[in-house]
């Protein structure tokens, strides 16, 4: 359940890459909540017509481990994430 302390991580389209990223979050023993939801077809374009995006969210106090774990993804996977800074 997402509450008050989770923000959001990031956001991918792709599955292939939405898994390379849950793996390098449980790696590091990050807790994080996946959630895929619906792209309206009028939107898909801005989403490189994918119709559906996940998107992954943390506990706001373990967004600098998180982050450090997705830096060390592979440029091709890291690059296809729509990542969120606050």
């Amino acid at each position: 359940m997402i509450n008050d302390y989770s923000v959001e991580l990031c956001r991918a389209v792709n599955e292939h890459v939405s898994r390379r990223t849950k793996d390098a979050l449980m790696a590091d023993g990050i807790s994080f909540q996946e959630e895929w939801r619906y792209v309206p077809i009028w939107k898909r374009g801005s989403h490189n017509g994918a119709s559906k995006v996940c998107i992954f969210f943390i506990n706001r106090n373990e967004y600098s481990r998180a982050r450090k774990s997705i830096d060390c993804l592979d440029k091709i996977y890291k690059t296809r994430l729509v990542l969120n800074y606050i």
